[in-house]
């Protein structure tokens, strides 16, 4: 039986669009759009989602490979994390599972996305707990992370279902032992969740 339901983040409960970002920073650097999406390299994004490095690090690649002269601190700090939307049908789903489940949320993040979400989109506060990449050290689909996300819980493995939008980090969760669901549209998240006998 299904007890506690996690929900990941970013283009689950909030859909992420990156080029909103891209279309701000090419304002004040004079590089192309394409040239703009990776200021720095994958590896330091993975740094940041794992809490080894912080914003002011972040900011200093931004400047640097920009080439920003007038791109300020403060200014990067609106700028890079303002580049998500509510992902409406899935928040209206995840209030009516309150009524009826724990509520998690467990997502590949950093502090500087995530306490952007936290104060944009008023969804977070239906969620009893949070496990967060940045603050465990590791990332999905890494089993510590979702080890972590069981134990914070309170419940076994298998009467957590997790939904995610990647396939590998199902695939890990399973692997985990929970159940774990696609998300791939709104008609079929709710169909598969209907099959392991949730109720909404």
């Amino acid at each position: 039986m299904i007890k506690c339901v996690i929900f990941d983040m970013g283009d689950v409960l909030v859909k992420n669009n990156p080029t909103r970002a891209c279309e701000r920073l090419v304002k004040v650097c004079p590089l192309r759009h394409e040239e703009v999406a990776w200021f720095a390299p994958r590896k330091v994004h993975g740094l940041l989602d794992k809490g080894r490095i912080g914003s002011r690090e972040l900011y200093g690649y931004a400047a640097k490979n920009l080439k920003a002269k007038n791109l300020t601190y403060k200014k990067f700090m609106r700028v890079f994390p303002d580049i998500f939307t509510a992902n409406r049908p899935v928040q209206m789903l995840a209030r009516k599972l309150r009524r009826h489940y724990s509520l998690l949320l467990l997502s590949n993040t950093n502090a500087i996305h995530f306490n952007h979400i936290r104060k944009k989109f008023p969804i977070l506060r239906i969620f009893r707990h949070f496990v967060l990449s940045y603050k465990v050290g590791h990332v999905k689909p890494e089993r510590q992370i979702y080890t972590a996300a069981v134990r914070k819980s309170g419940y076994k493995a298998g009467e957590c279902v997790f939904i995610d939008n990647e396939q590998r980090n199902v695939a890990g969760a399973r692997k985990a032992g929970l159940k774990a669901i696609r998300y791939t549209s709104d008609s079929k998240l709710k169909a598969d969740l209907k099959k392991l006998g949730v109720k909404f």
